[in-house]
Order: structure tokens, then C-alpha cells, then sequence
């Protein structure tokens, strides 16, 4: 798991937790409750139209962004690498079906926190 300063550096590169910097209750809660995850190269992380429930950090690796056409055909959109780039805040908010494909271009890693875990936080802590 990241340490206490590695989740400083992310929390301030990601939108939305950039001011839990400045409530040190609120970034331990969140902190906690994030899941590290290792992905293969090749792995489907998300899928385009399914159920989004997870939100997600890039903390290694590469993963490209797929969109499909009404027709059916597969565009590469983007590529995400350094710098802790995150994805599926649709999903940890709204349940949001998923509006991209993120494929694996080679190992990575993430940190990942669950919509469930996240509801039952602002539940718990409003």
C-alpha cells in the first residue's frame, strides 16, 4: 500500500479528493478504505456500457481508452500513464454506466475505492 506521503502526492493530483488534503479526518477515511490493485497487461479494467461501481487511480503502468461507435467499431481515445490519472468517478457517484473501455497496455497498478465502501462513508460521515 501506499504510504502516508504517496497518498498526499495522489490525493492532490485528484480532482476529487484534492481538498481532503486540508482535513486530515476525511483523508485517513479515504485512505483506508482504498483497495490496491495489480492488473496484467492485456486486462480489461473497465467495459464500456456495463455498471460502473468502482473508481479508480493510476499509480503505475499504462492503460489505453477505448470508445465504441454506434456501428460497433473500436477507437483508441487516450492513453493514461503518469502522474495519477484517475477514472469512474461515474460510476462511485451516480452508478454510472461505464462511458469508456480502459484496457492494460502493460502491468499496472491502481487504487481503487469501491462504491460500496464510498456510500457507506458519506453515510456514516456526512
Amino acid at each position: 500500500m501506499p504510504t502516508q506521503r504517496e497518498y498526499e502526492d495522489i490525493f492532490k493530483k485528484v480532482f476529487l479528493f484534492s481538498d481532503l488534503i486540508n482535513v486530515p479526518e476525511a483523508f485517513d477515511r479515504i485512505s483506508a478504505i482504498m483497495e490496491r490493485r495489480e492488473f496484467s497487461k492485456g486486462d480489461i479494467i473497465t467495459q464500456q456500457g456495463q455498471p460502473g461501481n468502482e473508481f479508480f487511480v493510476l499509480v503505475r503502468g499504462q492503460l489505453s481508452v477505448h470508445k465504441n461507435t454506434l456501428e460497433g467499431d473500436d477507437y483508441k481515445v487516450a492513453l493514461l500513464e503518469s502522474g495519477y490519472p484517475a477514472f469512474g468517478e461515474g460510476g462511485l457517484i451516480d452508478g454510472e454506466v461505464r462511458s469508456a473501455t480502459i484496457i492494460c497496455d502493460s502491468q499496472a497498478e491502481c487504487l481503487v475505492l469501491k462504491k460500496e465502501k464510498f456510500d457507506h462513508l458519506c453515510q456514516a460521515e456526512p
